[in-house]
């Protein structure tokens, strides 16, 4: 089985079909990133409320416990995680944003792209090829007549 090889033949054929990859691609890559990110964003939001509620019950605790400087220290390291957790989610939020900038730019590049090249081969090259064509037909025709 062989590799196709990319059009070289014509500019407007190449630009065009580059247009469509790149559409295709602006899809595809970061969609997969996307999912992961949304798994992500759900497993640091449900870290976040279990902290939170961890550090009320200790705090509940701590109230009635004479050894409230162990407690004070539970509920730090636990308010500790819930700030990492927050960060963590800021910044895979952040990077979602980027993703999807990603993808805007390319469907826009590749949708301009596909225009411009699609247009100028139909309308520079395939119209006199056409007629071209037609004109061989004809005289192939009458020739046999």
């Amino acid at each position: 089985m062989t590799i196709p090889s990319p059009p070289t033949d014509n500019l407007y054929k190449f630009i065009a079909i580059s247009g469509t990859l790149i559409l295709i691609f602006s899809f595809a890559f970061p969609t997969h990133y996307i999912l992961k990110l949304g798994e992500e964003i759900a497993d640091t939001t449900a870290a976040i409320a279990t902290v939170k509620m961890r550090i009320k019950q200790l705090e509940m605790i701590k109230k009635g416990t004479p050894d409230y400087s162990k407690q004070l220290e539970k509920v730090n390291d636990l308010q500790a995680k819930l700030i990492n957790n927050n960060i963590m989610n800021e910044q895979t939020i952040k990077l979602l944003y980027f993703l999807f900038f990603q993808i805007i730019t390319g469907i826009i590049m590749g949708l301009a792209l596909m225009y411009y090249g699609f247009s100028r081969w139909y309308l520079r090259v395939q119209i006199h090829l056409d007629e071209e064509l037609k004109n061989k037909a004809k005289f192939h025709a009458e020739e046999k007549s």
